[in-house]
């Protein structure tokens, strides 16, 4: 047969059938030569013996381990093109059929064709410190083996497959079709996916805080709580980051406080805060299923929710102490599920609820707002939402927040856009308006690139693939990109991350919603192999090796160190009396906030009555050595007790035991 086709092409009497054979035959071995070495890789890979960090980062490898692995890839490849032309040879007498039903296997195997990528990105050793590396790594594989599903479930079943499925029907009848019509599995398995959340971050949060690790944020956060559940009559008091004087509403209107407030009371400390953290993080979830659900089918929607769970800048947040920005995730979708399911008593509550949380999570109603009006699902809804947002931003951050302080909190972080003689976050919207040349040029950067894929990877660019998706985009764009200077906004271990995960996630239902069911599925696929890969690198859940917290490595669980550090520190918390006033070093001051006074050292003694303190210099952060230092060499404070690795000191006490101390740190 060979020969009469070459005869016929040489002489332009090719038949189109079989030159369709051919093409089709071709395009067969190179799907299946392209699969086969792909596997082959990838076995060479799970089977080749050693570390494999310098063959991807120098391309350093034996020359035996190198013949291994492309002689078994080459050998794969092989085999498979060889079988597919054995085939083709037992069917020479039906050349169409057999290259069509060759052509159709190809396609069926083709997502076989990222295996060789696979086992490289699951070494969390390598890819440290190389992240615009892997993360294009995962693009390619997740994006590759999108097409490839497309190609596949293009394809058809096969007639062995059609045969199966039609017997798998046969045996299950009318009762697996009525299940398929009003599944409530999906909703089950996200409440149970969501339920192993809050009980891993919560565990790993509080083991956290028992070990004597957490630091500032958590302090001014619970000396806040308790003052508002203890009535303080000062209003949102919160002595670690302001001393004797003055509100943290000049920094953030946390009116949720009032809400946590007496499930505080019940427990006060700082460990019912990150308890309710893990809890309403991982609970968000849950609407976020109700949400996709009204736009694609439950299975998808519980894929969705579960990869929410999984998705890394989740993560870093909950694992960074404790703040509000991150709850109003789980309002904000529960406002935008019940909004679009007509649940109009409940949109209510979970509008005051969200403008409750934080002035900047309120600003993101008017996102929903946006949606609404301009897709036309509920214009006038949406409407009285955007500007109901808009308007109670602007109010808090521009007019209320700055009579607490002295001009708008955090506009240092936005300095390099603010124009000269103003402070004030109007300036950077001035600045990004009135010269986006300039805007421009403080967004072309390195770390911010590296940022975004962050974000997006994990999400296999599906958020992106939309126009509406700039919407969505708005808020982390004004909040966290047009940063200059201030690297934790641009980082995705701290809680600036809830700018951008609630709205990529929805902004990912809704192009999912427009996809046909192969289109669908393939997208879902990628998404599968894309969050997998980047939580394992990035998460807290597949491997602890990488994760942060902020700017610090996390530390999981409990070891006989962090119980020496616990037995330390309680033995203090029996002396001091429970509320006095006490100054703390930056990772012991959340052990004592729960008070109405508790005051950083890095900040100011102020008229503190204790010091705790490390016993260690190496424990010491910023200034903290050479403030202990002063006050223990001019007896202004006496040490009470030495509990390495802490120790306690009070105003007056007698100095006998100062010197023991002093001499340790020369």
């Amino acid at each position: 047969m060979g020969r009469r086709v070459n005869e016929a092409v040489v002489t332009g009497q090719l038949s189109s059938d079989e030159g369709g054979s051919v093409a089709r035959a071709t395009r067969a071995a190179l799907l299946l030569g392209a699969t086969g070495l792909s596997v082959g890789f990838g076995l060479a890979f799970v089977l080749l013996k050693g570390d494999l960090t310098a063959y991807l980062t120098a391309n350093v490898l034996s020359a035996r381990a190198r013949a291994f692995l492309l002689g078994l890839g080459g050998a794969v490849s092989l085999l498979a093109v060889a079988g597919g032309g054995l085939y083709l040879w037992l069917k020479r007498r039906e050349p169409a059929a057999a290259t069509s039903l060759l052509l159709q296997v190809a396609r069926r195997l083709s997502p076989l064709c990222v295996i060789g990528f696979v086992p490289l990105l699951f070494h969390w050793q390598i890819w440290q410190s190389r992240e615009l590396t892997f993360l294009s790594l995962v693009a390619i594989t997740a994006l590759t083996f999108e097409a490839a599903l497309r190609t596949c479930l293009a394809a058809g079943p096969l007639p062995v497959e059609r045969a199966f499925y039609q017997r798998l029907s046969s045996v299950e009848g009318s009762g697996l079709r009525h299940r398929a019509r009003t599944p409530s599995w999906p909703l089950w398995i996200v409440v149970a996916c969501a339920a192993g959340y809050v009980a891993h971050f919560a565990y790993y949060t509080l083991a956290f805080h028992w070990g004597v690790h957490s630091s500032f944020d958590l302090a001014l956060e619970d000396n806040l709580l308790w003052n508002v559940s203890h009535f303080s009559h000062e209003f949102f008091r919160s002595t670690p980051i302001f001393g004797p004087h003055g509100s943290h509403f000049s920094h953030h209107a946390t009116f949720f406080a009032y809400v946590i407030a007496p499930f505080y009371a019940l427990h006060p400390g700082a460990g019912t805060l990150l308890f309710i953290q893990a809890l309403l993080m991982g609970a968000a979830a849950v609407p976020l299923f109700l949400f996709a659900r009204l736009h694609v089918p439950a299975a998808a929607a519980c894929l969705i929710a579960v990869c929410y769970l999984m998705y890394p800048p989740l993560h870093g947040a909950n694992l960074y102490e404790f703040h509000y920005l991150p709850l109003g995730t789980f309002f904000l979708l529960t406002t935008l599920y019940a909004l679009e399911s007509g649940r109009d008593r409940l949109a209510i509550v979970a509008v005051i609820l969200t403008l409750s949380v934080r002035e900047d999570v309120a600003a993101g109603l008017s996102i929903w707002g946006l949606y609404l009006l301009l897709t036309g699902r509920r214009p006038r809804v949406g409407l009285a939402l955007a500007i109901l947002g808009l308007v109670y931003f602007v109010l808090m951050k521009m007019v209320l927040m700055p009579l607490y302080g002295h001009g708008e909190s955090f506009t240092d972080m936005f300095k390099g856009l603010i124009p000269q003689g103003e402070n004030s976050f109007g300036g950077v919207l001035k600045t990004v308006v009135g010269n986006p040349a300039y805007t421009l040029g403080t967004l072309l950067d390195q770390g911010k690139l590296t940022y975004l894929l962050l974000l997006l990877v994990p999400l296999a660019f599906l958020p992106a693939r939309r126009s509406l998706a700039l919407l969505f985009v708005l808020p982390g764009f004004l909040f966290t990109l047009l940063s200059t200077g201030y690297g934790p906004l641009i980082n995705i271990h701290f809680q600036y991350t809830a700018n951008w995960t609630v709205y990529l996630f929805v902004a990912m239902v809704l192009t999912l919603r427009q996809y046909d069911r192969h289109k669908l599925t393939a997208a879902l696929g990628a998404l599968t192999v894309a969050i997998l890969a980047t939580s394992y690198q990035y998460g807290a859940v597949l491997q602890h090796n990488t994760s942060y917290g902020g700017g610090i490595p996390y530390h999981f669980g409990v070891n006989d160190v962090d119980r020496q550090r616990r037995q330390s520190m309680d033995a203090i918390l029996k002396v001091l009396p429970p509320r006095a006033k006490v100054v703390g070093s930056g990772f012991v001051i959340p052990q004592v906030s729960s008070r109405p006074d508790a005051y950083t050292m890095t900040i100011g003694v102020f008229d503190g009555d204790y010091l705790v303190f490390p016993t260690e210099p190496q424990d010491f952060i910023v200034n903290e050595r050479q403030t202990v230092t002063g006050l223990l060499s001019s007896n202004t404070f006496g040490v009470v007790l030495i509990q390495p690795p802490f120790a306690l000191a009070r105003r007056g006490h007698p100095t006998d035991q100062n010197q023991t101390l002093l001499s340790r740190w020369r």
